[in-house]
């Protein structure tokens, strides 16, 4: 080779690392099933003050992440949980247990702009919130466990946001052996089937006494307990909608038949009341006729699909979506996800043509959210 070729390559400025650095931040590291706080001694987590409150603190990660999971423990009721994809301490999903609603004490939340949203929930009253919990992201599905980390308690579907960090927090007015409780996983994907879906309205005033939450009956008990509570989980709720979409899971602990109930109320309130479709095309049929009335929606066919289903296929084929939406199509949270490391990214997108290539289902779906994948890769970001 020339020696003017051997100096042109040797002293080129690599494409990845335009101000001549190698830094440690630019390096790959683990982010499957690895403690916070090895990350913290690695520089790649670290302390903040969350809600920018100083009685709440949380070990977040440094760099930001799309699909994750985070686990947690809980000790003290109040205490803020498992935070993902948080942008900014105004903006972000957790879960964790408050003890003082009745038959709800588990639930997946967001906050957007600092306005407060229950967006599924768990018919449960814990007597304790000494549990570990999980809060898992993959495209534009939320999934919630409690105790047992295999199985999800609650899911949602929300596209609020698109990454951001994870971590977990407290309230207790300093860092703590809760924050060492907190370990990044892999995103989980299967789910149950929803046994109904209604249509509601809104409720709530936004802040932590009153969330925005679906309008649903209730029955107290002098004891506290709420026997028309369910099992829901929303599907892109927003509070200027006029009304919203929830997938009804599980009923009540009680007393049996609060499903029915609020099935009843629905269509008191001429809401729509939908049974659960027989097949996928079915599904998406049935969100061709809501999309039109939901102007808001970003999150597709396939996420309300594997809503009403739980399918991991199904949750393959919304990931891609969600990817080949914010990168390629509508753009939405572009921004967001040029804050994710390239490795990252990539690694996530290899993860997902790999598991979908194995598929022997939909494949007319899958071939052509494989294309859609390629079509990624081939592009970039």
């Amino acid at each position: 080779m020339p020696e003017f070729a051997l100096d042109y390559h040797r002293l080129k400025t690599p494409i990845d690392h335009p101000d001549l650095s190698v830094t440690r931040g630019k390096l790959e590291y683990s982010t499957v099933d690895v403690p916070l706080v090895y990350l913290l001694s690695i520089g790649k987590s670290n302390w903040y003050n969350h809600w920018g409150d100083e009685s709440r603190w949380a070990l977040l990660t440094n760099d930001s992440f799309t699909d994750k999971a985070v686990e947690c423990i809980q000790i003290y009721d109040g205490t803020i949980g498992c935070i993902a994809r948080l942008v900014n301490i105004s903006n972000e999903y957790i879960t964790g247990a408050w003890t003082g609603y009745a038959t709800s004490d588990f639930r997946i939340r967001k906050m957007v702009n600092g306005a407060l949203y229950d967006i599924a929930s768990e018919a449960v009253d814990l007597s304790h919130i000494r549990y570990r919990y999980k809060l898992s992201c993959l495209g534009s599905t939320l999934k919630g466990y409690r105790d047992d980390m295999t199985t999800p308690k609650i899911v949602a579907t929300d596209t609020s946001f698109a990454s951001g960090k994870y971590g977990g927090g407290d309230t207790l007015g300093s860092p703590n052996a809760i924050h060492l409780s907190v370990i990044l996983r892999v995103a989980s994907s299967i789910f149950q089937q929803a046994q109904v879906i209604l249509e509601v309205d809104v409720d709530g005033a936004g802040n932590n006494e009153a969330p925005y939450i679906p309008k649903l009956i209730h029955s107290f008990t002098q004891d506290g307990r709420d026997l028309n509570a369910i099992t829901w989980g929303a599907f892109e709720f927003n509070d200027e909608s006029a009304t919203n979409i929830i997938m009804v899971y599980g009923d009540n602990p009680y007393k049996s038949g609060a499903i029915q109930r609020q099935i009843d109320y629905a269509k008191s309130k001429n809401l729509r009341v939908f049974t659960t479709p027989k097949d996928y095309g079915e599904a998406v049929s049935i969100y061709n006729k809501l999309k039109g009335d939901f102007n808001h929606w970003l999150a597709g066919k396939d996420n309300f699909a594997y809503q009403v289903f739980g399918w991991e296929v199904l949750d393959l084929l919304q990931g891609v979506d969600f990817y080949y939406g914010e990168l390629l199509e509508h753009k939405t949270h572009y921004d967001q996800l040029k804050q994710v490391q390239d490795w990252e990214l990539r690694n996530r997108f290899n993860e997902l043509k790999y598991k979908l290539s194995r598929v022997n289902v939909l494949v007319d779906e899958r071939d052509k959210h494989l294309d859609k994948l390629n079509k990624i890769l081939k592009v970039g970001w």
